[in-house]
C-alpha cells in the first residue's frame, strides 16, 4: 500500500472527523466531540489496564490504580490536541 501507515487510533480519530464533517457539524463541534472522545476512550482504557494490574500485582486492590491509570490516560489523551 501506499501512503504512512497509521496507528488505529489516528485511523480511529480520521473517521470520526469524516463522519461528523458529513453530517455537516461545523469545525467547533467536530474538535469538542472528538476531544471528548479521545481523552474519554484513553483515560478508560488506561484505568481498567491499572486497575486489573492494580488487582494482580498490588494488595492495594484496582481502585488507586485505576485512578492513577485514568489519569495518566487523560494525560495522554489531550497531548494531540
Amino acid at each position: 500500500s501506499t501512503g504512512t501507515r497509521l496507528g488505529w487510533g489516528a485511523m480511529m480519530i480520521d473517521d470520526l472527523r469524516t463522519f461528523l464533517a458529513a453530517g455537516g457539524v461545523d469545525t467547533r463541534a467536530q474538535f469538542v466531540v472528538r476531544f471528548f472522545g479521545v481523552t474519554s476512550f484513553t483515560s478508560t482504557t488506561f484505568g481498567l489496564v491499572a486497575g486489573n494490574f492494580g488487582v494482580m500485582l498490588f494488595t492495594s486492590g484496582p481502585l488507586i490504580p485505576f485512578f492513577a491509570g485514568s489519569i495518566a490516560g487523560y494525560v495522554f489523551g489531550v497531548v494531540p490536541f
